[in-house]
Order: structure tokens, then C-alpha cells, then sequence
């Protein structure tokens, strides 16, 4: 098991185009500092929240790392997937956010937006 505290959260794509598309969030911890990542703790949430678009499917907006493993993308992130589909009669900024909350510290996000 690894530490609550250091999580990280990266998202990619790092920006949005007007045609939507997948995006991927991996969340992690740097330990020791050494510049090398491990699995976040059992029980931390990846949180997708758009703006300006919906996501496919609706139940694509949160995951939860179990004591399974299963979305471990390798064993030293913890990742989730989503599919941002613009409103094109929404005039929003299209935007999508991660929030990474582990089960004892404090979350972080990162945001992407249309260039």
C-alpha cells in the first residue's frame, strides 16, 4: 500500500477540441522522490466534471481503485478513461476536469480547455 500523501493526477489530452474525444487520467505517487511512480492507495476516486459537453457514458464521470487492481493500466498508476462530447448548443468553454482523491489526504485536479 502506498501513501496518501504526493498524489498526482495527469490527463490526456492536454486540451480539448471542438470535435470532443477520449480522454485518460493517471494518478500516482512519487514516494520517494525519486522521480519513479507508484499505484495511489486503495480507495482513491479519479472525478471527470465537464463543462460545456456531456460524458459518454454517464457512468464514465468516477472510478474507484478496489483492492483488485483492475484498473491499474501498469502497476504504477491508477488510471480511468471517458469520452467528452461537446454541446454544440451550449456557449460554455468546453472544459474538463480530474479530481484525484485519495482515501486520507488531500485531493488534487488538473484541467483541460479548448486551446
Amino acid at each position: 500500500m502506498t501513501t496518501s500523501a504526493g498524489i498526482q493526477v495527469k490527463l490526456t489530452p492536454n486540451s480539448i477540441t471542438s470535435a470532443g474525444g477520449a480522454f485518460c487520467a493517471e494518478a500516482f505517487v512519487d514516494i520517494l522522490g525519486s522521480s519513479g511512480v507508484n499505484a495511489p492507495p486503495v480507495g482513491t476516486t479519479l472525478e471527470f466534471e465537464a463543462t460545456g459537453g456531456t460524458l459518454i457514458p454517464a457512468s464514465s464521470n468516477s472510478f474507484t481503485l478496489g483492492s483488485s487492481s483492475a484498473l491499474l493500466l501498469i502497476p504504477q498508476t491508477f488510471a480511468g478513461c471517458t469520452f467528452f462530447e461537446p454541446d454544440p448548443t451550449s456557449s460554455d468553454p468546453l472544459m474538463l476536469a480530474v479530481i484525484a482523491t485519495p482515501p486520507a489526504g488531500s485531493p488534487v485536479s488538473t484541467t483541460v480547455v479548448t486551446p
